[in-house]
């Protein structure tokens, strides 16, 4: 079974930093977020977004992306309050791809009645996206992770 840090009930229970978790994309991932759920949402002030990437396997439809939606929520007993549009192919990833997924994105913002909080996408498309994208976006230079992996891709 997956695990958070054991130091993360006391940065819950403290009120004076915020606390970012990326427990994955699958109810694996959340279920170790499950055993906090109750004091996330003691704190009465908590963002649970859905980072949704219609080129994987599991999510490649709305519908596909909402059942994923459900099994997080069942499985962390929290409940998602806004989507993340993250689309990609990695490094061979397009403005065209992000726009393509664009559709899929607003009907499962549709079927769930959440907002779209943002689409995040490759500092080098700012260019080919800006205006093209009705909600915000969050321009990444690189994704972190590649930095640690010594630079090879990721996919």
């Amino acid at each position: 079974m997956p695990a958070l840090p054991r130091e993360l009930g006391a940065a819950l229970a403290g009120r004076e930093r915020r606390v970012l978790l990326d427990v994955g994309g699958d109810d694996r991932g959340t279920l170790a977020l499950g055993r906090y759920a109750e004091a996330v949402r003691r704190t009465g002030d908590y963002e649970n977004l859905f980072v949704v990437n219609f080129f994987r396997p599991r999510s490649q439809t709305p519908e596909d992306a909402l059942a994923l939606l459900r099994e997080v929520e069942a499985a962390s007993g929290l409940k998602v309050t806004a989507l993340v549009h993250n689309s990609n192919l990695g490094e061979a990833t397009t403005a065209a791809h992000i726009r393509a997924a664009l559709e899929r994105m607003e009907t499962l913002s549709r079927l769930t009645g959440l907002p779209v909080a943002f689409t995040a996408a490759r500092l080098r498309l700012k260019g080919e996206l800006a205006g093209s994208i009705p909600n915000p976006l969050w321009m990444e230079e690189d994704h972190p992770l590649k930095r640690w992996l010594g630079g090879r891709a990721i996919v």
